[in-house]
């Protein structure tokens, strides 16, 4: 379980808070992404900070509070009416799989984020930190799973042109070694082990290093290759059909925007990477 966060202490960055103070001095006029270049953090970063830290309740907290007032005063208003029945009527099948019906099935938590908690706690700080840096904007998230596919394109490539160079039919598909261990209640056996090992190599009696044994399988290689070259068809489509997406969502920002220098710039180059995809593909 993560170690509770103690109220009195804030751990925030220094970049964290000046980023709140910049917004909040400014009014909330001063755009995010310029706040992200005066502190040279990524916009996106900024963006998680505004949300977690909720400058917006901080800038209009009256507001805020109002809002909060009204959705109670809407829940208790109208005293005198009749109060209506919670459930649906018997027999009604809209019922079935109800919280007080004793034949429903169980909520699937997977569904609501009943085990995101648990799914948190499995993470290490590099995984942590990966998730709170990705992009959240559509654009960035698009653009790098494009570069992730192009990567994994190159390498597929070249593995294909290993094969094919090579002079022998057959290759290498599946190797597994294994070895036998022994395992010790304390470190006094360990060692007491390892003395009466090194007395009989040194008598003769057995050779010196550990045993361990490999399997290895081969396939030949044109069927290696068939394999490759389909699951490079599959990485070329993927990748084809993020590079329309982004393509299509910079002609839509286009539109709501009037036009954008930096659109523009990655529209051309979603658009040239797309037309070589197809002229390779002629």
């Amino acid at each position: 379980m993560p170690t509770p966060r103690s109220p009195n202490v804030d751990k925030r960055s220094d970049e964290r808070k000046q980023a709140e103070k910049i917004y909040l001095e400014s009014k909330g006029s001063l755009k995010l992404v310029e706040i992200a270049e005066k502190l040279k953090v990524p916009a996106n970063k900024v963006r998680k900070w505004k949300s977690m830290d909720g400058w917006e309740a901080k800038l209009s907290p009256t507001k805020a509070d109002n809002g909060k007032k009204k959705q109670v005063e809407r829940s208790t208003s109208d005293k005198g009416s009749v109060p209506r029945k919670r459930g649906a009527p018997k027999g009604n099948k809209n019922a079935v799989g109800g919280r007080g019906n004793p034949k429903a099935k169980p909520p699937d938590a997977t569904k609501h984020g009943g085990y995101s908690a648990v799914y948190w706690d499995t993470l290490d700080e590099d995984e942590k930190n990966l998730i709170e840096d990705m992009p959240k904007d559509e654009e960035e998230l698009l653009i790098e799973q494009i570069q992730l596919f192009s990567v994994r394109e190159r390498r597929i490539m070249k593995a294909i042109n290993k094969y094919r160079n090579s002079e022998s039919p057959v290759a290498l598909a599946f190797s597994q070694r294994s070895e036998r261990k022994r395992t010790f209640e304390n470190d006094e056996d360990k060692e007491e082990y390892a003395r009466r090992i090194a007395e009989k190599v040194a008598a003769g009696e057995r050779l010196p290093g550990n045993e361990y044994s490999v399997f290895t399988q081969t396939d030949n290689k044109d069927q290696i290759i068939a394999r490759l070259e389909s699951e490079l068809s599959n990485v070329q489509s993927k990748k084809t059909k993020a590079i329309e997406a982004l393509s299509k969502m910079h002609i839509e920002h286009q539109k709501l925007d009037g036009g954008n220098k930096g659109n523009d710039v990655v529209r051309m180059w979603a658009e040239k990477v797309l037309q070589n995809r197809r002229d390779s593909d002629g």
